[in-house]
This record gives C-alpha cells, structure tokens and sequence, in this order.
C-alpha cells in the first residue's frame, strides 16, 4: 500500500503495520487507521482515497490519544517500485497534512 501526501507527491509504504518513507527509512506504524510515531506518539490517521492509496491526515481540531509504549524497530522490506504521482486531492475541513 502506497501513501502519499495530498499533493499527489508519493511519500513511502506500508509493509505490515509498519511505515516506511519512499527511502526505506521507519517511520512509525498503524493500528488500525491511527497512525504512531516509532517513539510512541500519536502522529495522525490514515486515509484511503483511492484503493491502495493512501494519505496520511491529521485533525487539527481533535485531542490526540495518549502516548503507547514504542514498538521495536522493524527490519526494513525490499522497497517497491515507486509509482507515479497521483493527481492533488483536497483534504476534508480541519485535517492537514500529516507527513
């Protein structure tokens, strides 16, 4: 599954419940829609626009959830192929750009 940010810029991956940016690099994973950074912080939702194409949102109105406890480091997967940029989406009243 691919994300990418409401520019229609691709931004990375989902192996698992991991996420990784379009370098490989770990940056948090999801539970559910909800997304974690890899120290436990809650960084915002994902959003499935498109089958298999996602964005990464956070609502700016909201209180966010407590802090989980970290989960270990993932190994990193082989990158996919990136694909190409998707054309801009508009993003629902009071969320942003998460990423």
């Amino acid at each position: 599954m691919y994300i990418f940010k409401s520019s229609g810029q691709y931004f990375g991956f989902i192996h698992g419940d991991y996420i990784f940016d379009r370098d490989g690099k770990y940056i948090g994973w999801r539970n559910g829609i909800n997304v974690w950074a890899p120290n436990g912080q809650y960084k915002g939702q994902l959003k499935e626009f498109a089958p298999g194409k996602f964005h990464f949102i956070y609502y700016i109105f909201g209180v966010p959830p407590v802090q989980l406890i970290p989960r270990n480091m993932p190994i990193t997967p082989t990158l996919p192929d990136p694909p190409s940029n998707e054309s801009p989406i508009q993003l629902p009243v009071g969320y942003i750009d998460a990423l």
